[in-house]
């Protein structure tokens, strides 16, 4: 481990030496067995494949995010266009409230799931925190 840790000078980086010391596990003694080995080497893939997961879930969830939020800003911007442009945007939307209705019967279940998701995602994080 010793020699893992020397720097270009042949000096041994303390900085270095915590950090393999820490990943690795030695013994007392500095020794490690190839069991030991193959455990620390398997615990630090796990932890790069927790840390993968998570960038990945929390891209989605952006992406997610970011689309019900756009839905929201075009809403309102509708909203006050139509009102710049005269017209009262109550009387607007209220006019199309039976076809919102139908749609709502139909994608409310989903639409509830996939809102259910996000919120457990978001405010559970059922992957843990990295080791």
């Amino acid at each position: 481990m010793a020699l893992l840790a020397k720097d270009e000078r042949d000096h041994i980086d303390k900085e270095k030496a915590k950090l393999l010391i820490k990943a690795f596990r030695p013994d007392r003694d500095g020794k490690l067995s190839k069991l030991d080995f193959v455990k620390s080497v398997d615990a630090v893939y796990k932890a790069i494949r927790l840390l993968s997961a998570n960038i990945s879930n929390s891209s989605q969830i952006d992406a997610a995010v970011e689309g019900i939020i756009n839905i929201a800003f075009y809403f309102l911007l509708g909203a006050v266009l139509l009102a710049m442009l005269g017209q009262n945007p109550l009387e607007v939307f209220l006019s199309f409230s039976g076809v919102v209705l139908a749609f709502a019967f139909m994608f409310g279940s989903s639409s509830s799931k996939y809102f259910e998701g996000i919120m457990f995602i978001l405010l559970q994080a059922p992957y843990g925190k990295l080791p």
